[in-house]
């Protein structure tokens, strides 16, 4: 199925940058996010979810601040894309979000 696909074309195109590993059993996306980090062998790690889409240079400013900030815990700006129209535009909410000490989000206008 995907699993050697998977494999095959990580290796052909990212080689040594990118390592696929698969949990013993299904985690759930916060565990399985944990899981990821704790076998995580870079200085960064960044999550990416299926239902994101990141444009050119996105990368560049979020590691400049966590340079600057080692301890720095960050999100982007969030667009959205319109499913009417494909349009690409701000989401509609406050451009700055941020997160409580209980780790819930809130957008922040």
């Amino acid at each position: 199925e995907m699993g050697q696909k998977l494999d095959d074309y990580c290796e052909e195109h990212f080689g040594e940058l990118v390592r696929v590993l698969r949990a013993p059993s299904r985690l759930g996306l916060i565990k399985a996010k944990s899981y990821g980090a704790k076998h995580a062998t870079g200085d960064v790690v960044v999550f990416l979810d299926a239902h994101c889409e990141v444009n050119t240079g996105w990368l560049e400013p979020i590691l400049a601040r966590i340079k600057e900030k080692r301890s720095a815990v960050l999100c982007p700006s969030i667009d959205s894309i319109s499913d009417q129209n494909m349009a690409y535009g701000n989401s509609g909410f406050g451009s700055v979000g941020g997160f409580w000490w209980s780790l819930h989000f809130q957008w922040i206008s």
